[in-house]
């Protein structure tokens, strides 16, 4: 199936709780709300690159190998 590339958006609300996410998780642990903040920016560029892949299989087969390639750590 072809699918039509739209770009990957955070609306404002979404980047305010996501920035909240982060210093929250920074002061947990030094460090870590970075490393989150990018996770989910990476995870938002990879959709957006490969926006014409199936989606996922709802039997887990297509996660799991998504997880193991190491997009998601």
């Amino acid at each position: 199936m072809n699918y039509p590339r739209l770009p990957a958006m955070i609306t404002p609300r979404a980047k305010a709780k996501l920035l909240a996410q982060r210093d929250w998780y920074n002061g947990q642990q030094d460090g870590l709300g970075d490393r989150f903040y990018k996770e989910v920016l990476d995870s938002l560029a990879y959709l957006e690159e490969n926006y014409n892949v199936p989606p996922f299989d709802k039997g887990g087969k297509e996660v799991k190998r998504y997880i193991n390639r190491g997009a998601l750590r």
